[in-house]
């Protein structure tokens, strides 16, 4: 299974025999157990690290056999055989503290805007379809992301709802607070 090393709730690394947490690992240990119950053996679950930008071609190339927390797209679709969406997530923005806080997608979609994203997530082509405007900076890892907003090298960043929501307990004081924009 795919694990995440930095990115709660979906997924996080830990110190322990069970080496990642999260929603993802839960979903992966929930997988394996079904499928030792449905074949009447045991299957051992092992967790190899991953992460957004390259889980597709993990998964492709056999590194992976189980990616949880994959939003389905038309491009995900073509690649992998995806079941269909489990849940869906409302898309939020996180702001940098003084940044102005706006109520729409448009009046973010501004050149003056700086984006930050994880690359390879759902969450960046939302950003870059919902604000094309917008500079668009992309990051390997969910911390650089936080780095650059911290650094105010970033104004924003496009989040499913419930990262978001990690993200600023995680970030603390660097973020000014989260908007839902319609």
């Amino acid at each position: 299974c795919g694990g995440l090393p930095d990115h709660a709730p979906a997924g996080w690394k830990v110190s322990t025999p069970a080496e990642y947490e999260g929603y993802i690992a839960n979903f992966c240990r929930a997988i394996v157990e079904d499928l030792s119950k449905a074949m009447g053996k045991k299957i051992t679950l092992k967790f190899e690290q991953t992460n957004w930008a390259t889980v597709v071609l993990d998964t492709q190339s056999g590194r992976i056999d189980l990616a949880g927390g994959l939003s389905v797209t038309e491009e995900r679709k073509k690649a992998l055989d995806m079941p269909g969406h489990a849940y869906s997530l409302a898309d939020a923005i996180i702001y940098r503290k003084g940044y102005p806080v706006y109520k729409t997608w448009a009046e973010y979609n501004k050149p003056e805007v700086r984006s930050a994203n994880t690359t390879g997530t759902s969450t960046e082509k939302t950003s870059q379809e919902l604000l094309p405007k917008a500079q668009q900076l992309s990051f390997k890892q969910r911390p650089e992301l936080i780095l650059a907003i911290q650094s105010g090298r970033a104004d924003i960043s496009v989040s499913a709802y419930v990262a978001a929501l990690s993200a600023l307990k995680e970030g603390g004081a660097i973020f000014g607070g989260m908007v839902v924009p319609t």
